[in-house]
């Protein structure tokens, strides 16, 4: 099986993750989010339930996330329906 496509779908579902934490939309945030999720971020690394990532989405200052590019991303397919994808981010502007 070519992964190739498989890998650009998951590249495109993080962006669309991006975009909507852009745009505040907490919906489809949790929408695309299975809970607990990790999330990583200058204050490090944290276990978060729905709930919790809620609060953090409506008190977040989503201008931050204007300039953030995904760079070098790696997708790796561990079995047909799970993907892991790793990459760093860079704030422009």
């Amino acid at each position: 099986m070519n992964q190739a496509p498989v890998k650009t779908e998951i590249l495109g579902l993080e962006r669309r993750y991006w975009d909507a934490m852009k745009k505040n939309d907490i919906e489809a945030g949790v929408a695309m989010t299975k809970f607990p999720c990790t999330m990583t971020s200058p204050k490090g690394v944290q276990k978060v339930s729905e709930e919790q990532y809620r609060k953090i989405m409506e008190s977040a200052n989503t201008d931050v996330y204007e300039g953030v590019e995904i760079q070098h991303p790696q997708v790796e397919i561990l079995s047909p329906d799970v993907a892991m994808i790793s990459y760093s981010t860079e704030v422009k502007g």
